[in-house]
């Protein structure tokens, strides 16, 4: 750990999620189980990284007699390594990116047209608004997916659609 390296990074806040819903929408929440665990760690620290197995016990004798070594390579992120969760994150973050889609199609909840401006100072200004829009076809806002480490909030104009 101590000679791993981790960029900083950010993420998002509750603010977020908030600027992507006007009166009337609607929201759900997701966990993302198991969160470290659903990603790979680099082909580099596979080979130094492992599990020892010395005292677990499968009660199958055929298979403790074929166990050839007390420990296993371990493959997967770990918790506790400096920078298992930014690893995590850039790769759910790549997930989502997957999941959302050709923004084009119109039939998908992540579609939108134009990117809508609503800057403080500007004319017509509403602070009502969000200050950055992605605007669908039909006037609403695009459906959003914030991740927030292990734990997600999407957004939505209908009950359907998020």
């Amino acid at each position: 750990n101590d000679f791993i390296w981790a960029m900083h990074f950010g993420l998002p806040t509750m603010r977020h999620t908030l600027r992507s819903l006007l009166p009337g929408y609607y929201q759900c929440d997701g966990d993302i189980g198991e969160m470290f665990l659903n990603f790979m760690l680099h082909e580099i620290l596979r080979e130094l990284s492992g599990v020892d197995i010395s005292h677990v016990k499968s009660g199958d004798p055929v298979f403790e007699a074929a166990r050839a070594a007390a420990w296993e390579r371990w493959c997967r992120n770990w918790m506790g390594l400096k920078d298992s969760p930014v690893r995590s994150i850039q790769l759910m973050t790549r997930v989502k990116l997957v999941a959302y889609g050709d923004r084009r199609v119109r039939t998908n909840p992540f579609h939108w047209e134009r990117v809508v401006f609503n800057l403080p100072g500007a004319s017509g200004y509403r602070p009502d608004l969000p200050w950055v829009m992605k605007v669908r076809f039909d006037g609403h806002l695009a459906c959003e997916v914030f991740v927030y480490v292990d734990d997600s909030r999407a957004t939505g104009h209908s009950r359907w659609i998020s």
